[in-house]
């Protein structure tokens, strides 16, 4: 059996980075025992994401480091980097080309490395572009989770989202009604115009929906309870605690909510997963949403509407409303993909 080294640093307040990172966790557990350097050792993160029986886990990140050049004379290694967004700064860079001489060594003595379910955050410079290139070279698998990124780099190929590879397949979600509209916006944007919320608060009633707010992420409460009391819909808060409970719960409000409306990708991507409609409305441009469910076939999931029509933008959700058997489509491929994914890194990793 090999030795994988896995890294899943994030955010330990984010629903949405315990999904991705558990869904590529439980996928790579068949190829051997996972040695994972985590952001944190918080019980509740650590109790939804990481196997405490098979698993071993730490924060250190230069103990972990030197594990895995103490292991690569003696054993075969699998490593796999962090899922999720890239930020292609000078330092990082360097820091990549750096470790790709790590990663080399690693393919020599017949291991295998890989990156999967990445983005960059924004597009890079060319030059940035090909230090990149010459970073992942050494890596056996890229994937990546938009196409833009895919197209810019040259090199790998398009997957879904980790947290795509989780949720209730269309054949599954039963025929119970569908009577909430799901609305979640994050902290750090600005706040919606009074046209946005009269929008969404003129489609929920044309449609007959419930209105509920949903916090997935600590740092949003304040935006969420705003939204409930302006929007007059029912709160589900952050919970701190109980990772598992808590997107057991959301799961659940989910597969009974025809449309999410929201501008946190993890929001949009959990609720597609169990059949409701995702879409990003928003008075400015947005287009990091719309590049990850372009990635699995379903565009048009980001659109802006500014201005005093409030129609307009009631329109826009009339639209994407009408769109669920074409997601529930999407999100089926999708999950198929990331299936796809896992067995081609077992193929390469001989298990």
């Amino acid at each position: 059996m090999s030795k994988i080294f896995v890294s899943i640093a994030g955010q330990h307040d984010n629903l949405g980075d315990v999904v991705l990172h558990r869904s590529m966790l439980k996928a790579l557990r068949g190829l051997g025992k996972l040695h994972i350097v985590s952001h944190t050792l918080d019980a509740p993160y650590v109790g939804a994401v990481v196997d405490g029986e098979r698993d071993d886990v730490q924060t250190d990140a230069e103990a972990w480091n030197s594990a895995l050049r103490s292991a690569l004379g003696r054993e075969r290694i699998l490593y796999f980097q962090k899922p999720g967004e890239l930020v292609l700064t000078g330092r990082r860079l360097g820091r990549d080309l750096l470790h790709s001489l790590t990663l080399r060594r690693i393919a020599r003595r017949g291991g295998a490395s890989f990156v999967l379910g990445v983005g960059a955050r924004s597009p890079a410079n060319p030059w940035r572009r090909l230090a990149l290139r010459l970073a992942f070279a050494p890596y056996a698998l890229v994937g990546w989770r938009d196409v833009r990124t895919a197209r810019e780099m040259k090199i790998g190929q398009v997957m879904p989202d980790w947290a795509f590879g989780d949720g209730t397949p269309g054949a599954e979600q039963g025929d119970g009604p569908r009577d909430q509209l799901v609305v979640s916006l994050r902290i750090d944007r600005p706040e919606p115009s009074e046209e946005w919320l009269e929008a969404l608060r003129l489609f929920a009633q044309r449609r007959e929906l419930g209105i509920a707010v949903v916090c997935q992420v600590a740092r949003d409460m304040p935006r969420c309870e705003m939204l409930a009391a302006r929007l007059g819909g029912t709160l589900a808060p952050w919970v701190e605690g109980d990772f598992v409970a808590t997107e057991d719960a959301l799961r659940a409000l989910y597969r009974r909510t025809a449309m999410a409306v929201s501008d946190r990708l993890h929001v949009l991507i959990i609720a597609a997963t169990e059949g409701a409609v995702p879409l990003c409305l928003l008075d400015r441009e947005e287009e990091k949403i719309g590049r990850h469910f372009d990635a699995i076939g379903f565009p048009g999931s980001a659109q802006t509407a500014s201005g005093p029509d409030v129609e307009a933008r009631v329109a826009l959700l009339e639209r994407q409303f009408a769109r669920r058997v074409e997601l529930v489509a999407a999100c089926d491929k999708a999950r198929e993909a990331v299936r796809a994914v896992e067995r081609e890194v077992a193929r390469i990793a001989g298990a």
